[in-house]
């Protein structure tokens, strides 16, 4: 008898079409209404860049190399960022590479910036001047340097190249020594001028700070390589350029990331989607608590008449809704996973395990919120959707931030916040790589389920009623 009452509620809650909507079709529409509507989230002109008009009151080599080859106008600036995503797609970014996607530079005229400036064209406007007493360079003259390194001389934009070079025009020139010397120095003084730059907005924001930080790091690193070249002997002066591609391509500072998790924007709204799923089978859960109070439902009356202990009653239904809404729920990350393609990381089964103890924490809590009190049905469903939407909100179903937000102010919140704990676990499954974070998670939904269901039987069990 047990198990076929199992299986009855099973049956129950498939042919039920409020399990179906809320169950199955909602979370599918929202799953699509985030891929298009969030899918390119955090990628949308990260290959432009910041767009801004540069000035060029004298040549600088270096800012070219660093940020871009010169362009003319607004469009072939975007043509050059293009080309630059199209070419480094699949490959490993270096330090150089990186920095052309920084910013998206319009050389022009300083009238010409300015009004792309007022129009909001650009973010900000780069003045490069030469310093007081220097004569402005206008255009570089490279037919020394072609003369006596070759042809390919102009073809170069790297200085590992040119340290390579370097090194073998030393090793097979007739040139002496102090000739090379005085040569690479030519070269320095020509590819590492010092020029004054500066930043001009028109108003403060993130993009503005971000500008500013961006071109102090580059004044930094031409401080750097200047350093480099000075501390080299002449003899060895040949190896400078070698340490000045690493200041340029990010050797002397290394990007290291403290996780291989997906990093996606996209991928936090889906945790917090499937995290929705579990809870909402709090409304399937409802009715076995109704169904048990006499003064709810018809069926309470006979059950309250009967001898059966409610344990008996009660327990059947519970597994039969866990294992209705842990399919509903498998059913949701199979489809995040396999159609809208989420990166969910390596861990697939973890991530199910997890889907499924969330199912099992929101079906008790349903039964907790439905052996409340004395409110209707009615008022009962409608609270119960209440607080699965204030928790869905504080979880960051609706604006990501804000469960960051509570993590820093009050912590606890999503520490008793059951969407917020399942949402905390995928996060933690996907980032971390030690999973110590994740099973305390899921030791918490344990913990929130066992609570839910003693409270639920406690309100349920022994209740006597005056009249009905």
């Amino acid at each position: 008898m047990f198990f076929r009452n199992v299986l009855y509620e099973i049956k129950r809650n498939f042919r039920a079409k409020e399990v179906l909507i809320w169950m199955v079709i909602f979370p599918i529409f929202l799953g699509l209404f985030y891929k298009f509507a969030f899918g390119n989230l955090g990628k949308d002109g990260a290959a432009m860049g910041i767009k801004v008009a540069v000035v060029e009151n004298t040549s600088d080599k270096m800012f070219h190399m660093f940020y871009g080859e010169k362009s003319e106008t607004e469009e072939d600036a975007e043509e050059v960022a293009e080309e630059d995503t199209s070419t480094s797609d699949g490959k490993t970014e270096n330090g150089m590479e990186k920095a052309r996607n920084m910013l998206s530079p319009t050389y022009c005229s300083e009238e010409e910036a300015y009004k792309l400036l007022n129009n909001g064209d650009v973010v900000g406007v780069i003045v490069i001047n030469p310093l007081p007493g220097q004569t402005p360079v206008e255009a570089e003259d490279s037919d020394y340097m072609s003369g006596v390194f070759g042809n390919d001389w102009d073809k170069m934009n790297d200085f590992t190249q040119i340290g390579d070079k370097v090194k073998t025009t030393y090793d097979t020139s007739s040139f002496s020594a102090e000739d090379i010397n005085k040569q690479m120095d030519t070269m320095m003084n020509t590819y590492i001028q010092d020029t004054d730059i500066s930043v001009k907005i028109k108003k403060n924001g993130s993009e503005q700070s971000t500008l500013k930080s961006y071109v102090e790091m580059f004044i930094n690193m031409k401080k750097m390589a200047k350093d480099l070249w000075v501390g080299n002997t002449d003899a060895k002066k040949s190896d400078a350029f070698d340490g000045i591609s690493d200041v340029m391509n990010g050797a002397s500072i290394k990007e290291t990331p403290l996780t291989d998790g997906n990093k996606d924007p996209l991928a936090m709204y889906m945790y917090n989607l499937i995290a929705m799923v579990s809870i909402f089978g709090s409304l399937a859960a409802m009715h076995i608590a109704i169904g048990n109070q006499a003064n709810l439902s018809s069926i309470g009356m006979r059950r309250s008449c009967a001898g059966t202990p409610k344990w008996k009653v009660v327990l059947p239904e519970l597994i039969g809704t866990y294992i209705t809404h842990s399919c509903c729920v498998l059913l949701s990350v199979t489809f995040l996973k396999f159609v809208l393609q989420i990166d969910f990381g390596d861990k697939l089964l973890l991530v199910y395990l997890t889907g499924i103890c969330g199912a099992v924490m929101g079906v008790s809590l349903g039964f907790f919120v439905g052996a409340i009190g004395k409110l209707s049905e009615g008022g009962k469903t409608g609270l119960m959707m209440a607080v699965n939407m204030s928790l869905c909100f504080m979880s960051g179903l609706m604006i990501d931030s804000i469960r960051a937000i509570f993590s820093v102010q009050i912590p606890i919140v999503n520490d008793l916040n059951p969407v917020a704990v399942v949402t905390d676990a995928m996060y933690y499954l996907n980032m971390d790589s030690d999973l110590s974070r994740y099973f305390i998670k899921l030791l918490t939904m344990g913990g929130f389920t066992v609570v839910f269901i003693v409270l639920g039987i406690l309100m349920t069990r022994r209740k006597k009623y005056a009249s009905l």
